[in-house]
């Protein structure tokens, strides 16, 4: 432990003591971001399936919206490939709803579990 001299008192620095404090506000920061990115893809394209369902809209109908092919289209609604932000701006014109209507809460969220020895990807 260290002391400093300030206005005449000493005052008692922590530096390791603060420092871990630091990083563990670090890695419960990382853990908070952690999301698992497929069952997100998965679940927003069930929300938009659900809704072209509803409204009749064919996967040929969001692939033009897109200006991408059917396939294509069809393997962003199953969570085969990513969807954009602007791709979701989009689809939510196309369903009338709020982008953010297809995402799911951040509680439904699974977030992955780390063991003690790995460190969050990134």
């Amino acid at each position: 432990m260290r002391h400093a001299e300030t206005s005449g008192h000493l005052s008692t620095i922590r530096a390791p003591q603060m420092y871990s404090a630091n990083m563990a506000n670090i890695v419960e920061i990382e853990e908070a971001l952690l999301v698992d990115e497929q069952e997100v893809a998965d679940e927003v394209g069930a929300r938009i399936h659900q809704l072209m369902w509803r409204k009749r809209i064919t996967q040929v109908q969001l692939g033009r919206a897109l200006g991408i092919g059917q396939s294509t289209a069809g393997k962003k609604v199953r969570g085969e490939t990513s969807i954009t932000i602007p791709e979701l701006m989009k689809i939510a014109r196309l369903l009338d709803v709020e982008p953010g209507d297809l995402l799911p809460p951040l509680e439904e969220v699974t977030l992955p579990r780390l063991d003690s020895n790995q460190q969050p990807s990134g």
